[in-house]
């Protein structure tokens, strides 16, 4: 079954215990309806544009609960199993459409900054400079300004966990720099 979500709206400012945001709902290509969720910790609710789609809704549900369980793992090694739900499996593209953004967001920032802290954190620390970092790298000038730029402020500020976030300067600049490997998000 191919189940997805168009037009999706997030508002964060109203997401309090899970994501505020409105969705037309898309059933093996058919729009069927409206997917939403107030933000406020309830369910996602499905509404449905007449009776022939809400039995696709239905039909849809039923195909979720038929999905293997979904395994977490804590830190400390235990396991918990949760059945998927449409209400679920809906959330979760929600949660891919905000990453897939949110990822966005964060590329164009590092066009020009240096992005550190720590990784899959809500809170990061950027220095911006004037030029892109491609441009700086094309001058002795600009890679010794961005080389200080790493060894005196960044280095020192990243902490125990913190790494420098950057996946826009390439690996033998970094070598060349003398960023220590554990300092670094893993290159894709």
């Amino acid at each position: 079954m191919d189940i997805k979500l168009k037009n999706i709206h997030v508002d964060l400012r109203l997401s309090e215990e899970t994501n505020a945001f409105t969705a037309d709902l898309y059933i093996n290509g058919k729009n069927v309806g409206t997917a939403m969720n107030s933000g406020q910790g309830g369910m996602t609710t499905c509404r449905a544009k007449d009776l022939k789609e809400m039995e696709l809704i239905r039909e849809a549900e039923i195909w979720c609960k038929q999905l293997p369980p979904e395994v977490d793992r804590d830190d400390d090694g235990s396991t918990h199993s949760y059945s998927i739900s449409l209400d679920y499996y809906l959330d979760r593209i929600v949660d891919e459409h905000l990453a897939k953004r949110e990822q966005a967001r964060f590329e164009k920032l590092m066009v020009n900054s240096i992005i550190f802290g720590i990784p899959g954190g809500e809170k990061y620390r950027r220095i911006v400079f004037r030029h892109s970092i491609r441009d700086l790298l094309k001058s002795e000038a600009g890679f010794a300004a961005l080389k200080s730029t790493i060894l005196k402020k960044v280095l020192p500020a990243l902490g125990e966990k913190g790494k420098i976030q950057n996946r826009n300067i390439p690996q033998d600049i970094l070598e060349k720099i003398g960023i220590p490997k554990d300092k670094l998000v893993e290159q894709p």
